[in-house]
Order: C-alpha cells, then structure tokens, then sequence
C-alpha cells in the first residue's frame, strides 16, 4: 500500500522510507507545526491512502469522528530517497550494532532467522531469499511503493544533501528557516561502504534494487554512491497522475 503521513494544518503529504532520513524530516515538520502554534507530536500525524478522486477524506487521528476533507491539488507531496548501496548498508549497520553484533531480536524474527552471526553479505543473501518488498519500509524499492516511476511530487529531499534540500524545502513552502538536527541512529554508512561492500556484495544490491537504480536515477557504479541522483521529472503531477490512472 503506498500511503502518506498526512499533516492538514500544513497541507502537506509526506511518503516515508527507512533509512532516508524521514526521523530528521518528520522532527523538522512538527518544529514548523510547533512555530505556526499546532501543538502536535508523532502519533497525531495521520495516515491516507490516496483514492482516485478530486478530495480525500481523512478521519482525525485522536479516533473521533471528525474529519478533514481536502483537495488534492492543493496539497504538496513530498518524499525521500537514498542510494540503494549506502540504505541497505546503513541498516545493517543498524541493527548490528554497527557490524560488530549478531542481528538484533526485533529484525532477527522480522527476518525468521537464527541467532548466528550474519556479516554484511550474508544479510544481504536473506534479503534476496525473503524479497526485499515482503518485509517493511526499511527495505521496500522506493521505486515499487512510491508513484516516482509515473509522477511528479511536489518535492523530492535527496538524503545526499539531505540537510540543504529539507532547509529549501521549509523556507520555500512556510517561509520558516529551522535548524535541521540528526535524528534516529547515525551509522556513518557513507564513510563505511569500502569496509563491507565487496564485489560480491556490490553485484547483489544492483540485482536487488535493480530498479531503484533505474528508476530514482541513481548509479550502478558504487564510487558514486554519494553523487546526487538524475532524478528526471514525467510531467504530470502525482493528484492528476492518480485521478486519471488508477
């Protein structure tokens, strides 16, 4: 299911995918909220799926019947993405403690796995087994669960210049500069690639996230794995995608 974490006084969509920054940019949304005197945190932000029509109704998030209705066209879409080879890496870093631990429990029976030590590769090998669609947003193709392949959104943060593109983006829709802070687990995936991508392991993320690499733009070449992607633009913006297609 592609949804989005929908914020109604800020008009705005936001598609999450793990390890691309969504901890960082959602922290940064509810500042802005804060600034514009919403007072809301994580758990009120809502969750839609987009239907085929014109107006979305979206019941509150406190479970009471009151809901909010909006125009499609008048919100903004948003959504991040990384380089296949530094998002799979900097979760593994993850949840092994930086590659120095067994799996943890959590991805452990996420995985169904034992409680041998897997090293970067072997994780990789369970990932290709499992699928990386069938397990959850740290791992889905951005490419499969976002309409980026048909549509345009309204703006697309970038993790490699994850801190200016999310500055931009608030300055330019509220007109509000924030400081943009780190949030979540810093893994330092970027300064690691050399240590645990081998060749082995470089061949299997290019079959994994095959079109991720087509699709978002991104290269194949793991020395420009922090290059910017050549994210092109279809034309058609994602409401008149998603009312005339689907």
């Amino acid at each position: 299911m592609k949804s989005f974490k929908f914020f109604p006084d800020l008009q705005l969509c936001y598609q999450s995918f793990g390890k691309t920054g969504n901890t960082a940019f959602l922290s940064v949304l509810i500042e802005v909220l804060n600034k514009k005197g919403f007072h809301v945190d994580f758990d009120q932000t809502t969750h839609i799926s987009l239907n085929n029509s014109e107006r979305q109704v979206v019941c509150s998030p406190d479970g009471t019947k009151h809901k909010k209705i909006f125009l499609n066209d008048q919100v903004r879409f948003v959504t991040s993405i990384r380089n296949p080879y530094t998002r799979v890496l900097s979760l593994y870093l993850h949840i092994t403690g930086g590659g120095k631990r067994k799996i943890s429990d959590n991805w452990r029976r996420k995985l169904n796995i034992n409680n041998d030590f897997y090293d970067f590769y072997g994780f990789l090998k369970i990932l290709e087994r499992i699928g990386v669609s069938n397990i959850d947003g740290h791992t889905f193709p951005i490419s499969e669960f976002s309409f980026l392949s048909d549509a345009d959104y309204t703006y697309v943060i970038r993790f490699e210049q994850f801190y200016k593109d999310v500055k931009y983006l608030i300055e330019s829709f509220f007109g509000i500069d924030v400081e943009v802070h780190h949030k979540g687990v810093k893994t330092k995936s970027n300064a690691r690639v050399d240590e645990f991508y081998t060749p082995n392991c470089i061949d299997l993320v290019r079959f994994i996230y095959e079109d991720d690499f087509k699709q978002l733009g991104y290269s194949v070449d793991i020395e420009d794995c922090q290059k910017l992607p050549n994210l092109k633009r279809k034309g058609v913006s994602l409401p008149a995608y998603y009312a005339s297609v689907l």
